[in-house]
């Protein structure tokens, strides 16, 4: 879409989220199944339905943008991961600022919890890296192309930035619970509670860097920023749900600060992208 685009386009754009958010919901109902046939609980074992999963977001944008507007509109949706040219003071914030609200949250649980200890970094083996690099980029490839790449500009041109960053943490949030219902997975009550509050705050942060930077590679990296900080620094000794919670709370407070901003930002993101169908 242009800067200038038209209003016409706001109802074109949210049928573009219902089928992306269909086609979300089937493909990961098509990895739960597959677990639940196979009997595999995605926290212990290794499957194929678990990649399907985590890049289901990635793959509805790329099909729902492909039935909609064909080769350009896919063109259009890949492009802004080449948008690289923001200054080297955002990349700095990206990836250390998820280490610091990590590092806060560990900080307090310590302090809450006098038993509890904690190292501040770890580099992992040879043998443990796949199961560091995977998750890394399956989060910012696999989830940003989608909820951010394909689904922030289009509820933009029907809502404000902010309620747009709103609604998809509630929805990003919900997708997250897809465990839930593979085999011998069990979550504390607390969990849930925490994950729903550090996703909708993470969602108001990555919807404020967007709209600042319209750079949706720098989203990934944050992404990725955190999946790494939660990796190599570890968390307190037996980490409960209070410790996700205090680092929910840190999310929260980061969420807080940039809201003011947010409000301020015009619908349109004018990335070019929700727009090159028409």
């Amino acid at each position: 879409m242009s800067p200038q685009a038209d209003a016409s386009s706001g109802p074109a754009a949210v049928v573009d989220v219902v089928w992306w958010l269909a086609a979300l919901v089937g493909l990961t109902a098509v990895a739960v199944i597959w677990l639940t046939v196979t009997g595999i609980d995605p926290t212990d074992t290794f499957s194929p339905a678990i990649l399907l999963a985590a890049y289901a977001p990635l793959l509805a944008a790329l099909a729902i943008s492909a039935l909609r507007g064909g080769t350009s509109v896919v063109g259009a949706l890949l492009r802004q991961v080449l948008t690289w040219r923001v200054g080297l003071g955002w990349y700095a914030l990206v990836l250390l600022a998820p280490a610091v609200l990590v590092m806060v949250a560990n900080a307090g649980y310590v302090l809450l919890d006098e038993g509890a200890g904690s190292t501040w970094l770890t580099v992992p083996s040879a043998a443990a890296l796949g199961a560091v690099v995977g998750p890394v980029i399956a989060g910012s490839v696999g989830e940003e192309i989608g909820w951010r790449g394909f689904v922030q500009p289009r509820l933009q041109l029907t809502c404000s930035a902010l309620t747009a960053s709103l609604v998809i943490g509630v929805l990003w949030a919900t997708w997250h619970q897809w465990p839930l219902l593979a085999p011998g997975v069990t979550v504390e009550p607390l969990d849930v509670l925490a994950s729903y509050l550090r996703l909708i705050s993470t969602a108001v942060l990555y919807g404020w860097l967007y709209n600042m930077t319209r750079s949706l590679l720098l989203v990934m990296i944050a992404h990725a920023g955190h999946n790494l900080a939660v990796t190599l620094i570890p968390t307190p000794t037996d980490p409960d749900g209070l410790w996700h919670l205090l680092l929910a709370l840190t999310y929260l407070v980061a969420a807080s600060v940039v809201v003011p901003q947010l409000v301020r930002f015009p619908r349109s993101l004018g990335t070019g992208e929700a727009g090159a169908r028409d």
